[in-house]
């Protein structure tokens, strides 16, 4: 069975890919992807019918807002407020 080069072989990926040869992939890098396709099998299963995925995003938060919008009409000009829900920026605290 396969197995990984060592404990850090994702950063040591990460980092040749981000760093190094994007485009052009290192020899190192070939492997742990290899690696990983062949290592696949025994880490997946099967998701239950109806099962919500998350993606996780840092600073990320759903937030709802009040929107104006203009109506336009013969009789009248107003403007109708409704919550929209939208996503905002949340500062991200400091990994000190």
């Amino acid at each position: 069975m396969a197995e990984f080069a060592s404990l850090r072989g994702y950063q040591q990926f990460e980092h040749s890919v981000k760093e190094k040869a994007r485009f052009v992939p290192e020899e190192s890098a070939k492997d742990f992807l290899s690696t990983v396709l062949d290592t696949v099998a025994q880490r997946s299963r099967p998701l239950p019918t109806g099962t919500i995925l998350y993606r996780a995003q840092r600073g990320f938060v759903r937030t709802t807002e009040i929107l104006s919008i203009p109506v336009h009409s013969d009789e009248s000009d107003h403007v109708v407020e409704e919550d929209v829900e939208v996503a905002a920026n949340a500062p991200l605290r400091s990994r000190e």
